[in-house]
């Protein structure tokens, strides 16, 4: 019996003009998922912005439904108000935070006096969430949080300063996201720097 030994048409190879096809799509598809991937790391960070907004919303209406004071504290294990060392000067929350009810307002959770209300756990994929200088916020039994006026910033894994998301806390308790108030497309937390021009959000955090 004999074989045949010739090629098919078909497995000749790519023409050039099949090479340029193939480069042309390659070319394509990684200048559509570099935008993508900004678009879902902005998103994400947006949702951590709003988890953590929607615990001091809480927090805030827990103290006024309660007639207590409610106090937000970054946490590592979820049951005690601690965090890890302090990066570019900037306090960490990315091991998560607790809301609690604070009988005594010490900002620390007593076991045996104190409520644990809500329990976020540590931020994924490498997200950040930091303050400038609050470690807590306390809120008093009427709404408000003196002496716990702060901005943190939400950060995504390598992002640029464009992608910052900004949580900023008043005098009055009042919670809001931070804006792009100058439409430079970075957003700033309100608050001018020494020259009058807005403080920006700067990532990494």
């Amino acid at each position: 019996m004999k074989y045949s030994t010739k090629i098919p048409i078909s497995s000749k190879g790519l023409t050039l003009i099949d090479l340029i096809v193939t480069l042309l799509i390659g070319a394509i598809v990684i200048a559509i998922s570099a935008p993508m991937a900004n678009v879902l790391k902005s998103n994400q960070a947006s949702s951590v912005a709003y988890e953590f907004v929607s615990a001091l919303n809480f927090a805030r209406s827990e103290a006024i439904k309660r007639g207590n004071r409610v106090t937000v504290c970054r946490t590592i294990n979820g049951s005690q108000c601690e965090g890890y060392p302090d990066i570019n000067k900037q306090k960490v929350w990315d091991s998560g935070w607790i809301v609690f009810s604070d009988q005594n307002g010490n900002g620390q959770f007593n076991p045996t006096q104190d409520e644990i209300l809500l329990v976020h756990g540590p931020l994924s994929n490498g997200y950040s969430l930091r303050s400038n200088a609050k470690v807590r916020v306390t809120y008093k039994p009427i709404g408000i949080s003196p002496g716990y006026m702060d901005s943190w910033t939400v950060c995504a894994p390598g992002a640029s300063p464009g992608f910052a998301k900004g949580i900023v806390v008043a005098f009055t308790g009042r919670v809001r996201f931070a804006k792009d108030t100058n439409d430079n497309g970075i957003i700033d937390n309100g608050t001018p720097t020494m020259n009058g021009t807005p403080r920006e959000l700067i990532c990494p955090a």
